[in-house]
């Protein structure tokens, strides 16, 4: 296997703990972040260390240095890791968006309503029942204009909402990338650059085995 190969599993492993650094914890995200660029710009650097001696790989370089020149991804994590190395941390701005996932609960309430019919005729009630139908006939008549009262009931158990914080972190000084995460931007990185090793293993790295078989 390659030096490459294994220079780029670091690299993506110092970005995938970057992308799961808690969004309260940004020393250890930029740490990760910054280490996997370092890692990621140390894999075309091994590659030619380990194969400039095959013959026809300065050739392909050469055009490959190129195809890096051009790409304004690959650009970015040039300037970025030189930055880092020689000037401070990464020029990075972390976007935090609090998400807040509420769950609610729906009460339901029922009303079971009794009428009394009494057998005896009026005039042989009590003044006493006759009172009570008067009252029980005049509130039938106002009840739809009286505020009804629902009975009182224990209250619910709460349940909070799910909350929730997510980071979006983004460079600060490069033109046109100011909106694209940077960990999106990162794995573009480390994925052309995986398409470079096996490329190059393909083409030069039998030719090596060879030579040291020869040797």
């Amino acid at each position: 296997m390659l030096l490459a190969y294994r220079t780029l599993a670091k690299a993506r492993l110092f970005a995938s703990q970057a992308s799961s650094a808690s969004a309260k914890n940004w020393e250890a995200f930029a740490a990760n972040f910054e280490a996997a660029v370092v890692f990621g710009r140390s894999v075309t650097f091994h590659l030619q260390k380990e194969l400039r001696s095959t013959p026809g790989f300065d050739t392909w370089y050469e055009a490959e240095q190129e195809r890096m020149r051009a790409d304004p991804v690959l650009s970015l994590f040039k300037d970025e890791r030189n930055f880092i190395l020689k000037q401070g941390p990464a020029r990075l701005k972390d976007r935090k968006h609090v998400l807040v996932e509420t769950a609610g609960t729906v009460e339901m309430a029922g009303e079971l309503q009794v009428k009394v019919i009494r057998g005896s005729p009026w005039y042989r009630r009590s003044v006493s029942i006759l009172w009570e139908d008067f009252k029980r006939d005049l509130l039938q008549r106002f009840k739809p204009l009286i505020p009804r009262r629902s009975p009182r009931r224990p209250a619910p158990a709460s349940h909070p909402g799910t909350v929730a914080t997510e980071r979006h972190v983004h460079f600060l000084d490069h033109e046109g990338f100011r909106d694209s995460p940077a960990l999106d931007l990162l794995q573009y990185f480390f994925d052309t650059l995986q398409v470079m090793i096996q490329t190059a293993e393909g083409r030069f790295s039998s030719s090596t085995e060879k030579s040291n078989d020869g040797a």
